[in-house]
């Protein structure tokens, strides 16, 4: 067992391979001929009350009733380095030897209960076993670690729930987290238990008749083998979508669809000594398991940070008692966490490739920058040669490493980061202005000023502006940057060797977000005829569009910070000034209290139960932050969260806490409510004003819209749109006038429930595009007087030859954009004041590029006022036929619909 210690290929554990051989030692007890403690211990109170005539148990440890056995190389260590007495202990003792073991037998607690045991003679009940197996060549924690007793299961194959791995760097990060609280090797080990003076607990009691509580081991390594879903999901069409898309469209089942790999797979172990190597550097990025160890709630059994209480009058409702507002739990669901996985983008990604096929590793490669950020940038730095960095190809980010023997193992490492989405490691390595320049040429940039190039010419660009897309840059890969001044840096330090760094230039930054939210791409259908512009850059030959510009929308409106990479921008800030952050991760309520919390669940010196070998209270104890900032991360896509609530199965998640947080709201849950919240209290207004004319038997309302979000609304993809349903109700509630209906497919429809122009694009029975001088859409309107009319809020372009677009990488020609401008939009001569100094210089007449300041400005809104000054719009409803029913009688209803997207796939 000892010299199988060597358990990773390509930095993924092999436990296909390990486990099997793990089971068989441990379902044998072949490490009971090794030195042990003298006997069993608590490693923690135990207490009970008595409350309306019933008794309740609690158990304040973490390993329940425990007994260590230690292999003769780690016997042999502890000897020598981990006396009784602390004080005679070595300061700066040598590494536990390669190969070293422990073995940590558990009962139910409390020691009480197990009175008189014979301990050689019984094996561990219900609450197992962990071992240890000493590697700090593979492992940053310097051990491989699993648990094993009744109900184990092999890690792989994933089980349905999608669970963490209970073995390596997987769920034994929640064993870092107390474990890099010690003063060296990660182990707390010392020779009074051996030798029978281990630590009594206080409030140590029996407490007869009482169930066993369920050790917090088995929490985290056995979630329960099921498909758990937080919305009934329909296994069936809705009769109106068939009717609608009524063509020949290919429909998969259940047993067809093509399903995303398990969550279990994303699992990239963090090198010890011996780093991981794809390439000639050392992997760069990790997966999210290597932090969810310490930045979720209770991830230590006993500490409830970062949570809040749900409403009693909601938990019902909701389905919990907490909210868990802890980094990780808001970030994994909400959509930066689950980019990796968005069936929307990767529909949108298969649509681009039919459209662009001779293009399509330069599409799946451009589009996959973002989204799958981690493993297209390492992709590129291990394939990087001579400056020439491969492009990522869409089915990488599929590949798994079990079994070992598929084709798509070797591969799994870029999978893995790939699923993992816009990570931790993404956004808290990311540099920003000086710190940009100081680290432009780490390995990791390498092949980052290529694509910034490609992407951003230089000739136009620079500064900020040459990260658009995507392209920032990173500092090393043993740093992490935070908000908060002076970190506690040892445990991150002894489980991932890497230092926590206090950097504020780029965390409360709306320029940490501007990159990947101002996407600047090339039209692939059209190319550039000028001779000057070929060349062998794959982008050079083709014209630019500004495809998304969320980030300058903002930077041209009253909610600028008047900075930009910690420098001063013209015009300064705004009346209104508010980063993304202020946003989208939330540090105050909305009566202005700044949120308070600790940003992390370890083993405190203050706060824990007593044990040996611990660092010292300023090393490890952590104090509350304020303002914390919610990791969020949420607009509007409330779509996209129900998909992943219904089907966790056919996208490959976990819906459960994985910290084992009793009593919690599901995270996709949370995050699906603080959607719902946003929507109704900070992204819109509507105001009618209703006149009646007795005389005409003519209604007139004026509606007002305002826009309360710090950039257009709605932003972002082009096929985002919103929409005014205006109704007139009759006194029994029946619709007499509707503006924006919908049918129950989506489709806005008229008086005669027919789609109004530009709901469809393609025939009826989906055999063909409209022809495109027959193609229609909603204008801008400033009156409407038909029920066949809306007033949509969207952009829209036209390709090549003339046909209405969704594809981002055919965007000849806009038609339309009317979204709602965010308050104070400045006039073009100030935005372009602010675009130059963001680093964007290319002319405003320029036929192969766009400059931000103009490609920012609406289209198709014929003169409106409201598109000059930004912040609304107005618009006058007049609605006949109420054959002579006094208006007292009449009541009217309005409504602003955001549905994410036109109801149609826009196969173009």
């Amino acid at each position: 067992m000892q010299g199988r210690n060597r358990t990773t290929t390509r930095g993924q554990a092999q436990l296909d391979k390990y486990e099997p051989v793990m089971a068989e030692f441990m379902e044998k007890l072949c490490y009971r001929a090794w030195p042990h403690d003298s006997t069993a211990r608590d490693t923690g109170p135990y207490t009970a009350t008595l409350a309306g005539g019933v008794l309740k148990s609690q158990a304040y440890n973490q390993h329940a009733v425990s007994r260590v056995w230690y292999s003769p190389p780690m016997f042999d260590w502890m000897k020598r380095y981990r006396p009784e007495d602390e004080t005679r202990a070595p300061i700066d003792p040598p590494a536990i030897p390669n190969g070293a073991m422990m073995v940590k037998e558990m009962w139910t607690p409390p020691l009480a209960r197990w009175a008189g045991t014979c301990w050689d003679c019984v094996k561990p009940d219900s609450s197992g076993a962990v071992f240890w197996i000493r590697d700090d060549q593979t492992f940053s924690t310097g051990w491989f670690g699993s648990w094993y007793g009744p109900g184990w299961a092999p890690a792989w194959p994933a089980a349905a729930s999608n669970p963490l791995t209970g073995s390596g760097e997987g769920a034994s990060q929640f064993c870092s987290n107390c474990h890099a609280a010690t003063v060296s090797g990660n182990t707390f080990v010392s020779m009074r238990n051996y030798d029978g003076k281990n630590v009594h607990h206080f409030l140590t009691q029996l407490v007869p008749n009482l169930p066993p509580a369920v050790p917090h081991h088995e929490l985290v390594a056995l979630p329960p083998n099921r498909v758990a879903r937080l919305g009934e999901a329909l296994y069936n069409y809705d009769d109106s979508f068939e009717e609608t898309f009524k063509g020949e469209l290919a429909a998969p089942d259940w047993g067809t669809v093509d399903r995303m790999p398990s969550q279990t797979y994303d699992d990239l172990v963090v090198g010890g000594k011996q780093k991981v190597m794809l390439g000639k550097d050392p992997v760069y990025f990790q997966t999210s398991t290597q932090c969810l160890g310490c930045h979720t709630p209770f991830a230590t059994g006993l500490q409830y940070d970062m949570t809040t209480p749900v409403p009693a009058a909601n938990q019902a409702k909701l389905g919990g008692a907490l909210f868990d507002h802890s980094p990780y739990a808001m970030w994994a669901s909400s959509p930066m966490g689950l980019a990796g996985r968005d069936p929307i983008f990767f529909a949108q990604l298969e649509s681009e490739q039919q459209f662009h096929p001779k293009q399509a590793t330069l599409v799946q490669d451009t589009c996959l920058q973002c989204h799958g950020i981690m493993g297209q940038r390492q992709y590129a730095l291990d394939t990087a040669s001579n400056g020439d960095c491969g492009q990522f190809p869409r089915n990488l980010a599929k590949a798994i490493p079990y079994p070992s023997s598929n084709p798509t193992a070797a591969n799994a490492t870029y999978g893995a980061l790939a699923r993992d989405g816009i990570s931790c490691t993404t956004c808290h390595h990311l540099v920003l202005g000086a710190d940009a320049e100081k680290y432009r040429n780490l390995p990791a940039n390498r092949c980052v000023a290529e694509k910034q190039k490609e992407f951003n010419p230089p000739a136009t660009h620079s500064g900020f502006a040459l990260t658009f897309t995507g392209n920032f840059l990173l500092g090393p890969s043993n740093e992490l940057y935070g908000p908060f001044e002076n970190p506690k840096t040892k445990l991150m330090q002894n489980s991932l060797d890497i230092k926590p760094i206090h950097n504020t230039t780029t965390l409360m930054s709306s320029e940490m977000c501007g990159s990947c939210h101002t996407i600047h791409l090339p039209v692939l259908d059209d190319p550039i005829k000028n001779e000057s512009a070929a060349g062998s850059d794959p982008l050079k030959p083709y014209r630019k569009v500004y495809e998304q510009m969320t980030y300058p929308e903002w930077a041209f409106s009253a909610y600028r910070t008047g900075e930009a990479d910690g420098k001063p921008l013209p015009l300064g800030a705004g009346n209104l000034a508010k980063s993304c952050q202020g946003c989208h991760m939330p540090d105050h309520d909305n009566k202005g209290n700044a949120y308070s919390s600790k940003i992390a669940t370890i083993e405190e010196f203050s706060n824990y139960p007593e044990t040996d070998y611990r660092l010292p209270a300023g090393d490890i104890d952590l104090a509350p932050r304020a303002p914390y900032g919610r990791h969020e991360l949420v607009g509007l896509n409330v779509f996209l969260l129900k998909m992943f609530q219904q089907f966790p199965d056919v996208l490959g998640i976990r819906i459960n806490n994985p910290s084992g947080l009793p009593g919690s709201v599901a995270p996709l849950v949370t995050s699906a409510q603080r959607m719902l919240d946003q929507a109704q209290n900070e992204t819109a207004a509507i105001k009618v004003t209703p006149n009646w004319d007795a005389t005409k038997k003519t209604l007139t309302a004026q509606v007002e819209v305002e826009n309360k979000t710090g950039h257009k609304f709605p932003s972002g993809v082009s096929f985002r749109r919103a929409f005014i349903e205006l109704e007139v109700l009759d006194k029994d509630g029946n619709t007499q006038w509707a503006s924006g209906r919908t049918n129950d497919a989506g489709v806005i429809v008229d008086e005669k429930n027919q789609p109004i122009a530009g709901e469809h694009w393609w025939k009826a029975d989906c055999s063909a595009r409209i022809p495109a001088n027959e193609q229609k859409w909603q204008p801008h309107y400033t009156k409407i007087t038909e029920q066949s009319q809306a007033q949509i809020y969207q952009d829209l372009a036209k390709d090549k030859d003339g046909f209405l677009t969704t594809s981002f990488l055919s965007i000849d020609d806009e038609v339309k954009d009317n979204r709602i401008l965010p308050r104070g939009f400045l006039p073009l001569a100030d935005r372009l004041k602010i675009a130059r100094a963001l680093g964007d210089t290319t002319p405003t007449d320029s036929k192969i590029d766009e400059n931000l300041a103009t490609a920012v400005e609406s289209e198709g809104v014929g003169g409106d006022k409201d598109y000059e000054r930004g912040g609304g719009d107005s618009l006058t409803y007049v609605i006949g036929n109420l054959a002579g029913t006094p208006m007292t009688r009449w009541t009217r209803h309005a409504a602003f619909v955001f549905p994410g997207r036109s109801p149609e796939p826009r196969w173009d």
